[in-house]
């Protein structure tokens, strides 16, 4: 098989696994189980798996890690907008 298309169900899979938790809380506007920590640090390996994605010119690894990161900053915008007063690291 294709190492390129390894990498296409990779990055499919990995952007997959973020709609559930975007969808229950733009739908519900709970966030109060969504640790900060854990989004800051996912989107700092976000940034990096991009960065990497286009100094190789790894059209997989820019597309998923854009979209990621996307829905990732969109996650930590709901927190800070449903969140509690006071966003515990």
């Amino acid at each position: 098989m294709n190492l390129n298309f390894h990498g296409i169900i990779a990055g499919v899979f990995s952007t997959g696994a973020l709609l559930p938790q975007v969808m229950k809380s733009f739908s519900s506007g709970e966030t109060k189980d969504l640790s900060v920590s854990m989004l800051l640090l996912m989107i700092s390996g976000g940034l990096l798996w991009l960065t990497y994605g286009i100094r190789k010119k790894d059209k997989p690894i820019i597309i998923a890690n854009a979209v990621i990161l996307g829905l990732v900053v969109s996650l930590l915008l709901l927190k800070v907008n449903y969140g509690s007063p006071r966003l515990e690291l």
